[in-house]
């Protein structure tokens, strides 16, 4: 009975070796697009700054606020944006990157917002 066991164990694992585990997620495209500026926006609430990149087919996505400074009537937002890779394996989800930062203390009437994408 146990020498049933081992086999059917091993032909399992085998399989799994060989199909994949069957969990849920997908290989990115090979071609990534260039991120496009044109889909990130903010809006500001109270004390602090949220950039967004809108709707994505998948996980693997961020933005992260690099910098935000207050000068002459202007609040300049820096920001990185981070696609996956070809051959990454991500979340079969769509997903809405975002990122929040603190305005600065010396920032408290501005008129236009400047966003920097200093992506590499």
């Amino acid at each position: 009975m146990n020498k049933k066991i081992f086999v059917v164990f091993t032909v399992v694992a085998f399989l799994l070796l060989l199909f994949g585990t069957g969990c849920e997620g997908q290989k990115a495209d090979a071609v990534v697009e260039e991120p496009v500026a044109s889909d990130v926006t903010a809006h500001v609430e109270e004390d602090q700054v949220t950039v967004s990149w809108g709707e994505k087919p998948t996980g693997g996505y961020s933005i992260s606020i690099v910098d935000v400074t207050c000068q002459a009537g202007t609040l300049t937002v820096s920001y990185e944006l981070t696609s996956p890779k070809p051959g990454d394996f991500v979340t079969e989800a769509i997903t809405y990157p975002e990122d929040s930062a603190p305005l600065p203390d010396d920032c408290t009437d501005f008129t236009e917002i400047v966003l920097v994408n200093v992506s590499k």
